[in-house]
């Protein structure tokens, strides 16, 4: 799993799950897919133990991390040995869980604030498996032109539009964001980079990380563990299985790694 920093921007690149309006004020539509913004960097927050699944995998005491892929759609085979392996050229698919396993696609649509550059949003492949996958992969591109570490330089090309993956210099509307200013992520035209725009689409890796236990568990696995028990039984055979803290599983994954 790994995080990611804009260079002109303090901000991480996220996928929310707010959608974008079928059609904005001025008539234009869109994907109505989920929002992708590069929200504020905020400082670490304590590790909490949530019932609700959807709770646990939205809270991100971290901030936003996107699970990395290298296959085909759908098959998912994730960087789980070694996940600095993301190599110059590479193609990958970037997910995240909290929102219907999303991933970050760019789109032949216009952006919702700027008009003259491609839409970037989350797709929910839970929804409409297989429609838009080859809009989800993206050529990495090193600064160092080796694989990916912590610090490391790297631009995104999406394969299917050619649009490289940056910030428009604007803010989204209030309409479609949280409380917080949310900066407006887009995928630029390959002819409309210049010096001016170049370093709009540029990302650091801001940190790697391998999945913790918590997050390996499904949304039914969750409930079993952390919510009503085994549900499926009948009402004189339900156990409440009660799991360890979250606090404790990470103790214990790095006792035993």
């Amino acid at each position: 799993m790994c995080r990611l920093a804009s260079v002109e921007g303090d901000c991480w690149l996220d996928i929310q799950p707010q959608r974008l309006p079928k059609r904005y004020e001025d008539g234009r539509g869109s994907t109505n897919q989920f929002v992708s913004p590069c929200v504020p960097k905020h400082k670490p927050k304590p590790h909490q133990n949530f019932v609700d699944y959807n709770d646990q995998v939205g809270y991100e005491p971290d901030g936003p991390y996107f699970f990395l892929a290298e296959s085909g759609w759908g098959e998912q085979v994730l960087y789980l040995n070694d996940v600095k392996k993301a190599y110059h050229k590479q193609k990958i698919e970037m997910t995240m869980e909290k929102v219907a396993q999303s991933c970050l696609m760019s789109i032949e649509v216009s952006s919702s604030v700027s008009q003259n550059r491609m839409e970037v949003s989350g797709f929910g492949f839970r929804e409409k498996a297989g429609v838009v996958e080859k809009n989800c992969k993206w050529e990495v591109t090193t600064e160092s032109k080796g694989p990916w570490s912590v610090g490391t330089i790297v631009q995104f090309q999406n394969t299917k539009t050619q649009g490289i993956l940056g910030l428009s210099g604007k803010l989204l509307p209030s309409s479609i964001r949280g409380e917080e200013d949310w900066k407006e992520v887009v995928s630029y035209f390959p002819e409309d980079l210049n010096e001016q725009t170049i370093n709009n689409t540029l990302w650091v890796v801001d940190d790697i990380r391998l999945r913790q236990d918590v997050e390996l568990l499904d949304a039914y696995h969750h409930d079993v563990l952390y919510g009503v028990g085994t549900k499926d039984l009948q009402e004189s055979e339900k156990i409440n299985n009660t799991a360890l803290s979250i606090e404790d599983l990470f103790i214990l994954q790095e006792i035993n790694p």
